[in-house]
């Protein structure tokens, strides 16, 4: 509903929605712009879509599943300030980096 503008007026059950999404009154109806509020809500249900696809794990192969936390582990705030606390795996781009 609010990706289609709906202002929350709380009257849908009254039939006086006045951005006309929640009506069957052909007055407010007229002003809505199908075009506009279509692509508006498939950008709507596409984000949470996508934000579903990083938590669903990922078959790496036949006896190995893992999530994108698993393949992409993250680091520590401030890890890589001191070469003493750098993750192993990125000590080494850590240095080419600052070459």
């Amino acid at each position: 509903m609010m990706a289609l503008s709906c202002i929350q007026s709380r009257s849908c059950n009254a039939d006086k929605c006045p951005t006309g999404i929640a009506t069957t009154s052909l007055a407010p109806n007229k002003q809505l712009d199908l075009t506009d509020k279509g692509i508006r809500v498939a950008n709507y249900q596409h984000s949470p879509v996508e934000a579903l696809e990083e938590l669903q794990p990922r078959r790496i192969n036949p006896g190995l599943v893992m999530n994108d936390a698993q393949l992409y582990p993250g680091i520590g705030p401030g890890c890589l300030l001191h070469k003493d606390f750098t993750p192993a795996d990125w000590a080494e781009d850590w240095r080419l980096a600052r070459a």
